[in-house]
């Protein structure tokens, strides 16, 4: 039987927490959770990294940051080989991860991850040898531009049936979340600096609304379908 959640860890960064933990419906890849603390509210929840063909499993993750860099370090089995100890890493939390790396190669048992500023500290256990391996990492401190942390934002009407309107121009994303963190892509438009998303399409129900305007600043509400 699956654990519900392995390896549940999480960081809070701003008014954000960050969690990361196995899903316990395949019981074999790793997710990312964000939510608002203000709002106590689900913002996202996506894999890691995307599926690619030969992936297995996935299990145990961490995560850690300093400032905004961050870093999560999971176990991994693909291509046939023995478990691996695998890092993701971002200067900027907010703007997500986008890529991964290897530090362990076979054999790993469990792995953690901790940071300051300028470095990343791996560790984990190699179950073929019966010892503790350790690997460091460095990262460039130079600062980057920040991305405000995710604001609320007014949505009407709500309840809804057929169409919110919020008040955001210029709009890069939108996505809506249910409580179960199924993601759902509405369709949209926009007139006189208005974003009007259809919700008839969507299953009745509690969603959090996310949308991201072409500044990178996201903005959310929660809204009931009917």
């Amino acid at each position: 039987m699956a654990c519900p959640s392995s390896g549940p860890d999480g960081i809070i960064v701003n008014d954000t927490l960050y969690s990361v933990f196995r899903s316990s419906a395949s019981g074999q890849r790793v997710y990312l959770g964000k939510s608002t603390l203000s709002g106590q509210q689900l913002v996202s929840s996506s894999k890691i990294i995307p599926d690619f063909t030969g992936l297995s499993s996935q299990d145990f993750p961490r995560i850690a940051h300093s400032g905004n860099a961050a870093a999560i370090a999971w176990k991994q089995v693909s291509g046939g080989v023995a478990a691996r100890a695998v890092v993701a890493f971002t200067s900027n939390i907010h703007n997500g991860f986008a890529d991964y790396d290897t530090v362990g190669i076979s054999g790993v048992t469990n792995v953690d991850v901790a940071m300051k500023a300028g470095e990343i500290h791996v560790i984990w256990e190699n179950d073929a040898t019966g010892t503790v391996m350790y690997s460091k990492g460095t990262y460039s401190t130079t600062t980057v531009p920040s991305v405000a942390a995710p604001a609320p934002i007014a949505v009407f009407p709500n309840p809804a049936s057929k169409c919110v309107t919020i008040p955001v121009a210029d709009v890069k994303s939108c996505t809506m979340t249910d409580v179960v963190g199924k993601q759902f892509t509405p369709t949209m438009t926009t007139a006189s600096g208005m974003l009007h998303v259809f919700v008839d399409a969507l299953p009745t129900g509690v969603y959090t609304i996310s949308v991201t305007d072409m500044n990178g600043q996201q903005f959310y509400a929660k809204i009931s379908v009917e």
